[in-house]
């Protein structure tokens, strides 16, 4: 999450100054600047080798063995580089100094090396003999002499040392620079009373003082934010991954006014999302220029937490609400509509038919309607059961539906017997509806049934006759015409005012004399 500190900073800057010196060394050796230590081991070794040729070339010319060793083993004593020594002539070794026959190995081709160097001793015109010297590898390390002398040692003392000085300098300037020093106590006590957490930040956007609330906010001391940039915080939002976006400090810095209300996320360290809610001020100098900013921080992510609550709650009530609501409403259609039809039953049709007769009586609109009953349809029952019956009873329903026009009140009035409400329907209309329902019973049973039947349908028509007519007069007109339908050979659509009408009632009153003589 947030770096270290002050602390942490001087130890990072000072490893990249003396990684920076150690690079600048390399790069000054590597141009020729500093001066080459294995040219210079090459050019000693060079030297020795020479002398120590012309000493014992002497020697050898005066044939004197004894001194040729002498000299061999003071070269190896006094100098370190060289590890053994020896004369060689054809008939064998004639001196040696140090464990020369362990070290020496005879280079290839007889060609000498930085560490086996063979010198030719000459004896007028003729080779005499032949003196080897085994000198020590030039990167050795073998001892803390050797090891000083190689190139190695400057940059690792470099390295070591001057991280050590560049970390104490840095620890003593960082500490005279830190802004919150020259903050009197009873100012900075001051500033850690806020109860909202407040940093203020330079033109750089680094945080140049941080109070304790903004600290608790963080979980971190607040000396740890001195020096660090404000918008490299591990902020959140959904708006940061955006090129356009701006923290509200750095709005204030950009157009020298105030930015009140962003939200910002952070992640505790244990692992929970905190919501803060920002406000940026531009600190501005005597001449109105921006110096920097400051930004105070409202923590309110139990706020939101319970907002959340509420608004997942509210969710609920409302889901529970359209539940009750929709079950209410299913309550509603199995209470005012026939559950095997889907038609309104005849007590909804009652409520719906008293608002349309009041409006066709008070606004003197027409108003009609017809009965409906499937002919012979205990004989379907009879014949069939109940099951066919009841799909006889729906087909007939699904017709009345395909007739009725919005605003129509469709109804099962009982049994196999229905009724269709026409507002602003003429009588003649009404019949017209009713023949085209008939035809379509008629017509279309065959295409669904395969039954050995012709299933047809008998209706009955009436309409609004005068201002005091009722409802009931409407139906009993139409329940009337309907019987008339079915007494005169039924199939038939019977209108309020046909003869038909009046020879059914001269029979239903033949009818009923009878009964009263058998009586």
């Amino acid at each position: 999450m947030i770096g270290s500190g002050r602390g942490s900073t001087t130890l990072r800057v000072s490893l990249g100054v003396a990684s920076l010196t150690i690079t600048l060394l390399l790069a000054a050796e590597l141009i020729g600047l500093l001066p080459d230590q294995t040219e210079a081991k090459l050019d000693a070794r060079q030297k020795v080798i020479e002398l120590v040729a012309v000493q014992v070339a002497s020697a050898a010319a005066r044939n004197d063995i004894r001194m040729v060793g002498m000299i061999l083993e003071t070269v190896v004593e006094r100098d370190e580089n060289i590890l053994s020594a020896a004369l060689r002539r054809q008939s064998g070794t004639v001196a040696i100094a140090g464990p020369h026959e362990e070290l020496w190995e005879q280079p290839e081709d007889g060609l000498s090396t930085p560490t086996h160097v063979q010198v030719p001793i000459m004896k007028g015109e003729n080779q005499w003999g032949l003196v080897e010297i085994r000198f020590r590898p030039l990167q050795s390390f073998d001892s803390f002499a050797a090891w000083k002398d190689s190139p190695l040692a400057i940059y690792v003392f470099i390295g070591l040392v001057g991280f050590a000085l560049y970390f104490l300098f840095l620890r003593r300037v960082l500490r005279e620079l830190d802004p919150s020093s020259v903050v009197p106590e009873h100012v900075r006590s001051a500033f850690n009373a806020l109860a909202e957490g407040v940093i203020i930040i330079d033109e750089d956007e680094r945080i140049v003082l941080a109070n304790q609330e903004f600290a608790n906010m963080m979980e971190r001391p607040a000396d740890s934010f001195i020096g660090r940039k404000a918008s490299e915080l591990d902020w959140s939002t959904s708006q940061t991954h955006e090129t356009s976006f701006q923290y509200p400090w750095q709005q204030a810095m950009r157009e020298g006014k105030a930015h009140t209300g962003v939200s910002l996320r952070m992640k505790s360290s244990k692992d929970k999302t905190r919501i803060f809610v920002v406000n940026g001020a531009p600190i501005l100098d005597a001449k109105g220029q921006t110096r920097g900013a400051l930004a105070t921080f409202d923590d309110v992510s139990e706020i939101e937490k319970k907002n959340e609550e509420l608004e997942d709650a509210m969710t609920r009530l409302s889901q529970s609400r359209e539940a009750i609501r929709r079950q209410n409403k299913e309550l509603e259609f199995l209470a005012t509509h026939d559950p095997l039809t889907g038609l309104l039953n005849r007590r909804a049709l009652f409520e719906h038919f008293e608002k349309c007769f009041e409006s066709a009586t008070r606004d003197g609109s027409l108003l009609s309607g017809f009965m409906v009953d499937i002919d012979h349809f205990k004989s379907v029952n009879d014949r069939f059961g109940h099951g066919v019956g009841d799909q006889v009873i729906e087909f007939v329903a699904k017709k009345l539906m395909s007739v009725a026009k919005f605003g129509d009140l469709s109804a099962r009035y009982g049994g196999e017997e229905f009724c269709l409400i026409l507002p602003r329907s003429s009588l003649m209309a009404a019949t017209a509806v009713a023949e085209r329902l008939r035809v379509s019973v008629s017509e279309d049973f065959g295409k669904q049934f395969s039954l050995d039947i012709d299933l047809t349908i008998s209706v009955g028509v009436a309409s609004l006759q005068g201002a005091q007519d009722t409802m009931t007069d409407l139906l009993n007109r139409a329940d009337k015409a309907l019987y008339a339908a079915k007494a005169n050979g039924r199939n038939r659509v019977v209108k309020w005012g046909d003869p038909e009408l009046d020879a059914a009632h001269r029979l239903n009153d033949t009818r009923m004399v009878r009964a009263s003589a058998a009586r």
